[in-house]
């Protein structure tokens, strides 16, 4: 492109002349062919079915719900709760049977420990016996837990009155 004023070539994308400073006549936009047309027309448009409002029905009265009237609790009597919920004595079997528990458990852990020391001296038939013993005396232990579990004794709910006796 040349500059009108001056004469001067200059690059096609500037908008002034690089020597007299002219400005340049912009380059017209590009002329795009226009789109031919769709090839099939646009089906036609059905505006869904009217809606039909119910008719207006006036809102009814509110009614509270029917409360049933307050009872009292039953009275309990003057000694405490009722006999359904009176508490056994504590025999002690509970206090008997952990200490029962702990002693076998105790003389598990004791055999079990002996039995490992005699297998790695290589006496394996007495380390064998040793181990026995030891499943003998963690029987024991689980059973002396189990009956301190099941023994009678206070029982309460979390929340609420006491449980009833088993």
């Amino acid at each position: 492109m040349n500059c009108p004023k001056c004469g001067s070539v200059q690059q096609d994308t500037a908008r002034f002349c690089g020597v007299c400073g002219t400005p340049l006549p912009s380059p017209a936009p590009p002329q795009y062919a226009p789109a031919p047309p769709p090839a099939m027309p646009p089906p036609a448009y059905a505006p869904p079915p009217a809606y039909q409002q119910p008719a207006y029905a006036p809102p009814q009265a509110y009614a509270p719900p029917a409360y049933q009237p307050y009872q009292q609790p039953p009275a309990y009597p003057p000694g405490g709760y009722p006999q359904a919920y009176a508490q056994p004595a504590a025999t002690g079997s509970g206090i008997l049977g952990n200490v029962v528990g702990g002693v076998f458990a105790v003389l598990g852990i004791l055999a079990s420990i002996g039995g490992a020391i005699l297998s790695g001296e290589g006496d394996h038939g007495t380390a064998a016996v040793v181990y026995l013993f030891a499943v003998i005396f963690w029987s024991l232990a689980a059973v002396g837990f189990y009956l301190a579990r099941r023994a009678p004794g206070p029982r309460y709910a979390p929340y609420g009155p006491p449980m009833p006796p088993r």
